[in-house]
């Protein structure tokens, strides 16, 4: 994961950060092109959790992502 594009943000504003996903080790490219169904596509998920301080505040924030696109989560 890469750091943020500026650590603080500023009300309104819009930051990124990049982060890259890996498949297992162990997970050949073979058995990732024979996977490409929507099955495999369904047990592909991400958490993601974002914790920050606002005003001396703590606040935590969660979000789960999944239904990723054949073409982002198979070997080409």
């Amino acid at each position: 994961m890469q750091a943020m594009s500026n650590a603080d943000i500023a009300a309104g504003a819009t930051e990124t950060q990049q982060m890259r996903v890996l498949a297992p080790a162990g997970v050949s490219a073979e058995l990732r092109e024979a996977r490409r169904s929507i099955d495999v596509q369904a047990q592909i998920r991400l958490r993601m959790k974002v914790s920050f301080a606002k005003g001396g505040q703590s606040v935590s924030d969660q979000q789960d992502f999944s239904g990723f696109p054949a073409d982002l989560t198979v070997a080409k």
